[in-house]
């Protein structure tokens, strides 16, 4: 089981390491902190057994919010973080009265497919060539709310 909290200043640096252990167009320490002082943005991370085990990103503007970057530590896939960090970006784009979220996913990551179909997401289109470290098409994909 894991706690869901809004990440502080201080998380940056194992934020970082977490999505450089998860895929190869990682965010940096400063993508972290910038979208953590943001007002346009709310960061959201999983502790599970005293660590943090995985993050959502999503900056929002006008009625919609869009995902940059999710994702749970190699170590604790499969406890049900990412659903439940799914979960809170659901509800608080919600609060804030959005009416769509918006995120790009590789065509190949089946396992994330299947996470976001649950989570409400539907393909919407795809962008060509969109990610690097292999040149892959990413599925665009949204969240009516």
């Amino acid at each position: 089981m894991s706690d869901i909290r809004l990440a502080d200043f201080e998380d940056a640096p194992e934020l970082e390491r977490i999505s450089k252990s998860s895929m190869t167009s990682f965010w940096h320490k400063a993508d972290f902190e910038d979208a953590i002082i943001s007002q346009n943005a709310v960061v959201f991370v999983a502790v599970s057994d005293g660590q943090l085990a995985g993050y959502v990103v999503m900056y929002f503007a006008a009625d919609e919010g869009e995902i940059p970057s999710v994702a749970t530590h190699i170590d604790h896939r499969k406890r049900g973080i990412g659903s439940s960090l799914m979960n809170i970006i659901r509800s608080e784009a919600k609060k804030r009265n959005l009416s769509k979220i918006f995120l790009e996913v590789r065509v190949g990551n089946e396992t994330a497919h299947r996470l976001y179909e649950k989570s409400g997401f539907i393909v919407s289109g795809t962008r060509k060539n969109f990610y690097d470290n292999p040149k892959e098409d990413a599925d665009i994909m949204v969240c009516l709310l």
